[in-house]
């Protein structure tokens, strides 16, 4: 069964510091620029937190790319937590 891809309020993804290390304005433009050329991008990932409610695993310059151009909501894809 394929996951299906669902909508999440950019503002409401918490991003861990972990990934934010990771980050990188000129990846961020790439993005920006896809998106203005009206190409779709590939669903972020998002785990629920009980604390936190949605927490970035995948795509940090794909969710600072449409916080930039000021979009209110990203494709997702929920996925499950791994304990290390």
């Amino acid at each position: 069964m394929a996951m299906e891809a669902q909508d999440f309020s950019v503002e409401d993804i918490y991003v861990p510091i972990k990934l934010k290390k990771t980050f990188d304005q000129a990846g961020v433009e790439k993005f920006a620029e896809s998106l203005m050329d009206g190409e779709e991008l590939s669903p972020i990932l998002v785990r629920k937190d009980d604390k936190k409610g949605h927490v970035l695993v995948k795509g940090i310059h794909r969710l600072e790319a449409c916080r930039a151009l000021g979009e209110d909501t990203i494709k997702g894809l929920l996925v499950q937590a791994r304990l290390r």
